[in-house]
């Protein structure tokens, strides 16, 4: 009887279940009571764990010997008492018992963890990947859908929202910093190692880092270009004008001291060595309309007064002509022949 506690003693400290492919053993020859069979392989176009040692190709059939006593069950390598492990700590399905599997480091019920919440692969079952924290079928996570690296299994990382095999996301497309891994940034569309895209080419502010702009086609640190060299309203960040060469804030060179109109804004006009929006004064120009104007107003003024005029000037010649009628025939009246005047002088 003292005997039988110290073998059972040590069968509680030292147990295991044995599991070796069926062809390797002499099922004749086994002294221990044979608890169980189960396979893992393919199955049916699929890999899973099965309890019909019929569906197994042989090379997947295995047998699991169970170890312990009566009213004994083999939990990580240990005879405890009790029916199952349920909830005992683990690190591989086979610290489990019959109908169990290690998630997460804890015994639970079932033949996969799929679907159970998990941190990394060894959370889950075997043929199983850790993927967004949830255990799913299949040895990785290529191609599932992630927000960062963690969502990703082992040799994986997170790119542009998808997992993908490799350690870091470099010459894969971007539109933003988180599309690309861990110390990377996303420049001109594509993931490059660096904190940021400074000194990188660029068209557009987008094409840089967050709290960069893209200052004469180059990134550069800082919200905006103020006070950086220019040619052109397209060298500077938005929300600024390039003014004789330099960027500045505003959406013109409005006010601006200027040498020529290429110092100010496009349809901008340098007058008087300020830049301005509205056309020039000429001098030249000014002159030359006031005395057209003059002319044209002194011109339409003596059309008015001949017309107003020309009335009175037609009614004193008619009298003048009819005086000149009447005063002619008066004379005839009372002039005295010529011929008459003549005789009377004999």
């Amino acid at each position: 009887m003292q005997r039988h506690r110290e073998n059972q003693k040590e069968d509680i400290l030292h147990c295991a279940y044995m599991v070796v492919p069926i062809h390797k053993i002499d099922v004749t020859r086994l002294t221990s009571p044979i608890r169980r069979a189960i396979c893992k392989g393919e199955v049916s176009g699929g890999s899973l764990d099965c309890f019909f040692p019929f569906l197994c190709d042989p090379q997947f059939l295995l047998w699991t010997l169970e170890l312990c006593g009566s009213n004994y069950v083999c939990c990580n390598n240990r005879c405890v008492y009790g029916s199952n492990c349920l909830y005992r700590l683990c690190s591989m399905d086979s610290h489990c018992s019959l109908n169990e599997s290690c998630c997460s480091g804890v015994c639970q019920y079932g033949s996969n963890c799929l679907g159970k919440h998990c941190f990394k692969i060894s959370d889950c079952s075997v043929n199983e990947a850790c993927c967004s924290r949830m255990c799913q079928y299949g040895s990785n996570c290529l191609g599932k859908n992630c927000s960062e690296e963690s969502d990703c299994s082992g040799y994986e990382t997170c790119c542009g929202g998808k997992c993908r095999y490799g350690s870091d996301c470099s010459g894969q497309s971007c539109s933003k910093k988180s599309d690309c891994s861990t110390y990377q940034a996303c420049c001109s569309g594509k993931c490059r190692s660096g904190y940021g895209c400074s000194g990188q080419s660029c068209s557009k502010k987008s094409d840089c880092s967050a709290y960069e702009a893209c200052c004469s086609s180059k990134c550069r640190s800082g919200y905006g270009c103020s006070g950086q060299s220019c040619s052109k309203k397209s060298d500077c960040s938005a929300y600024e004008a390039c003014c004789s060469g330099k960027c500045r804030s505003g959406s013109d060179c409005s006010g601006d001291f200027c040498r020529s109109s290429n110092d100010c804004s496009v349809g901008q006009k340098c007058c008087s060595n300020t830049c301005s929006n509205y056309g020039c004064d000429d001098p030249t120009a000014a002159i030359a309309i006031a005395v057209v104007s003059t002319i044209v107003g002194l011109s339409l003024v003596f059309m008015l007064i001949y017309c107003c005029n020309r009335p009175g000037r037609l009614g004193r010649s008619d009298s003048v002509e009819m005086g000149g009628q009447v005063a002619t025939t008066e004379s005839a009246i009372h002039a005295r022949p010529q011929a008459y005047q003549q005789d009377f002088s004999y």
